[in-house]
C-alpha cells in the first residue's frame, strides 16, 4: 500500500505570507523593477563580454559527491564521523529508556543510532506541533525513539546498502509522514518554520542505505518503510521506502561510468523525460541524469519485483530498480534544451551565470514576458495547494552553483566557511569594523558578480554590483525613494544581491517574505538593513577574481 508524503497540508501560500511582517518592519521588502537579471546587469557590469570567464571552480566536486554514497571509503567515513559526534550521555540514556519500553535486563545502543535519535530529536519536541495543528507528545517522541533503537543499522559500508532514488524524495529529520513545524497560532508559518524536510534529494541521486525501519508491519517494506539514508551533503535523514530502489551490480557500475564521463543536470524545472510504456516525468531542477553520449538514462522502479533479502542479514528489502532510457524534451515552445539540460561542469562564464541566477530565480524561462519568483520554502518545503517547492537561503546558493560543478554543503554557515576557506575577500572580525557606514562602504566596494556575501550566521546572498540611486530610479522609483530614506545620498551607490531570504527584525524574530528575488541594500532600518547586524563577510568559490563593480577587470 503505498502511502503519499504530506509534507504540508493546510500550507500558507508564499505569495501572500509577506504580511507576516509587523507593518513597521520593511526587511526584504519586494521590488518588481528589480526582477531583471539582464537590465541590473547593464548598470553593474556594462560592456562585459558574455563569453567571458568569471572564475574557475577551486573545488570541483560534483561528481564525487554524486556517487559518495557507492564509494566504501565516503560511507565509512561519514559512519566514524557521526560515532565520533555522537553523545555517550545520551547513549546511556537511551540504554536506560530501551529497557524500559522492552522489559529487558541490558540493550545495546550503538554510536550511529544515537547520532540517528539525535537528528530526530533535533526537531521533534514536544513544543512543536504537527502541520495539522495537533501538538507533538511525549508519546510521538518515545514512538521515534523505538523506531531508531529497535531495527538494526549498518555499522560499516555494504555492498547491499548501494541504492539510488527512483523520484523525487524529501530528506527528514523526523520519520514522519506529517510536517512538524512551530506554533501556527502564533507566528510560525510551515513554508518558514517546518522542522520535517531539510531538503528534496531528486531521482537518480545515488544514496546508501544505513537501515531500514518498519512503523507499520502490515504495509509492505518495499514501499512503507523508513529507511536511514545518507548522502553529503544532508547527512543522514529519513525517506520513504517508495522513493528508493536497488539496482543490480552491472546497471550500478554502468550508472558510475556514465556519471564519471558525462552527468548532465536540469538547470531549470521546465524539463520532463519520456520512458518507454511510461508517463512523461517531470524533471526537479537539480535533477542529474547520466548519458553515454547518444542517450540519456534514469533509474526506475518495477513495482511489480523486489530484491530478497538474504535469510539473518539486515540488507534492505526494496524495489528492484532498472537504468532505462529517458528522452528529455523542454515544457515550453521554442526553448532550447541544451539551455534547460546542461553538461556538467557548465564553463563559469558571464552569460550561462546570468541564466543560471535566473534559473534558480524564477520559475519561467528567461525570455518569458513576465517572470515568476521562487517562493521561499525552508528545506524546499512545498508552498502551497498546487505543491510548488520553494527554496531557503542555503538552498538557493547551492542551486546556483551545483551546474558549475561545485556542491556545497546544504546549510549556510557551511557554505560560508568554504567560501571563506576558498577565497576570503573581505571580513569584518578580522577588520575590526563593526559601524554600519564603514559596512555598507565595504559591500559597496566589494559586492560584483560571482561573489557572495553573509551579514552574519544564516544569512547569504549572491552579489551583483552597485548602482547609483539615479541608476536605480530607472529600474525601479520605490527601490530609489526608500534608499532616499534610509540615509543613502542622490550619487551614492546602492548594492544589490540576489537571495531567497525570509528576513529579521529588530527583535531577531524570523518571519516569511514570501519570494526569492533580487534586493537592494540600504543602510538603516526599516528598509533592507542587513548591513545593521554589525556583521560582514565576502567570498568567492573561485581560483581568481570575477568583474570589478563596473565591468573591468582587477
Amino acid at each position: 500500500m503505498l502511502r503519499k508524503l504530506s509534507i504540508t497540508a493546510l500550507l500558507i501560500m508564499a505569495a501572500s505570507s509577506a504580511s507576516a511582517y509587523p507593518p513597521a518592519d520593511k526587511q526584504a521588502t519586494f521590488y518588481e523593477g528589480l526582477q531583471n537579471y539582464q537590465k541590473v546587469f547593464e548598470y553593474t557590469a556594462p560592456d562585459t563580454d558574455e563569453s567571458m570567464v568569471l572564475g574557475e571552480i577551486k573545488h570541483q566536486n560534483l561528481v564525487r559527491k554524486t556517487l559518495a554514497p557507492w564509494y566504501e571509503g565516503s560511507v565509512n567515513a561519514a559512519i566514524a564521523q557521526y560515532r565520533k559526534e555522537a553523545s555517550t550521555v545520551t547513549r546511556n540514556s537511551l540504554k536506560s529508556f530501551l529497557r524500559e519500553q522492552l522489559k529487558k535486563p541490558s540493550a545495546t545502543v550503538d554510536l550511529l543510532q544515537v547520532r540517528a535519535y539525535e537528528v530526530v530529536a533535533s526537531a521533534a519536541k514536544t513544543s512543536r506541533y504537527y502541520a495539522s495543528g495537533r501538538a507533538v507528545s511525549q508519546k510521538d517522541i518515545d514512538q521515534y525513539t523505538l523506531l531508531i533503537l529497535k531495527h538494526e543499522l549498518f555499522g560499516r559500508f555494504e555492498e547491499s546498502g548501494k541504492a539510488i532514488t527512483v523520484s523525487d524524495a524529501h530528506a527528514q529529520f523526523v520519520p514522519s509522514d506529517e510536517a512538524i513545524t512551530n506554533d501556527l497560532a502564533g507566528k510560525a508559518n510551515t513554508a518558514s518554520d517546518q522542522k520535517t524536510s531539510s531538503m528534496i534529494i531528486p531521482a537518480n541521486s545515488p544514496v546508501y542505505v544505513l537501515g531500514q525501519m518498519e512503523d507499520v508491519p502490515e504495509y509492505s517494506p518495499e514501499t512503507d518503510s523508513w529507511l536511514l539514508i545518507w548522502r553529503p551533503e544532508c547527512g543522514i535523514k529519513f525517506v520513504r521506502s517508495s522513493h528508493v530502489a536497488l539496482l543490480d551490480a552491472k546497471e550500478t557500475a554502468s550508472y558510475q561510468s556514465m556519471a564519471e564521463k558525462s552527468l548532465y543536470m536540469a538547470t531549470s524545472d521546465r524539463v520532463k523525460v519520456r520512458q518507454a510504456f511510461r508517463q512523461p516525468v517531470d524533471l526537479m531542477r537539480t535533477t542529474l541524469l547520466v548519458s553515454d553520449e547518444q542517450n540519456y538514462y534514469m533509474a526506475v522502479a518495477d513495482e511489480d519485483s523486489f530484491e530478497e533479502a538474504p535469510a539473518a542479514t539486515n540488507k534492505p528489502r526494496l524495489l528492484k530498480g532498472n537504468l532505462v532510457q529517458v528522452t528529455p524534451k523542454v515544457k515550453d515552445r521554442g526553448e532550447l534544451l541544451i539551455n534547460h539540460l546542461q553538461k556538467t561542469p557548465v564553463t563559469f562564464t558571464f552569460n550561462n551565470y546570468l541564466a543560471q541566477l535566473h534559473r534558480t530565480t524564477f520559475s519561467t524561462p528567461l525570455r518569458a514576458r513576465k517572470h515568476v519568483n521562487i517562493p521561499f520554502g525552508w528545506g524546499d518545503a512545498v508552498i502551497g495547494a498546487d505543491n510548488f517547492h520553494g527554496q531557503d537561503v542555503s538552498n538557493f546558493v547551492r542551486k546556483v552553483m551545483l551546474p558549475f560543478g561545485l556542491s556545497l554543503p546544504r546549510h549556510s554557515k557551511d557554505q560560508i566557511d568554504e567560501g571563506l576557506e576558498t577565497q576570503r575577500i573581505y571580513d569584518s572580525t578580522s577588520t575590526g569594523e563593526s559601524d554600519s557606514d564603514s559596512l555598507y562602504a565595504a559591500l559597496v566596494k566589494h559586492c560584483m558578480p560571482g561573489r557572495f556575501v553573509s551579514f552574519g550566521p544564516g544569512s547569504q546572498a549572491a552579489c551583483l554590483g552597485s548602482l547609483t540611486v539615479e541608476e536605480l530610479q530607472s529600474l525601479d522609483p520605490k527601490a530609489a525613494e526608500d534608499a532616499k530614506r534610509s540615509g543613502i545620498e542622490y550619487d551614492e551607490e546602492v548594492p544589490l544581491i540576489a537571495m531567497s531570504p525570509v528576513g529579521l527584525n529588530a527583535s531577531g524574530t524570523w518571519y516569511i517574505t514570501g519570494l526569492t528575488g533580487i534586493y537592494p541594500v540600504f543602510k538603516s532600518a526599516p528598509y533592507n538593513a542587513w548591513i545593521t547586524r554589525s556583521q560582514l563577510f565576502i567570498f568567492s568559490y573561485f581560483k581568481k577574481p570575477a568583474l570589478s563593480p563596473r565591468g573591468d577587470e582587477l
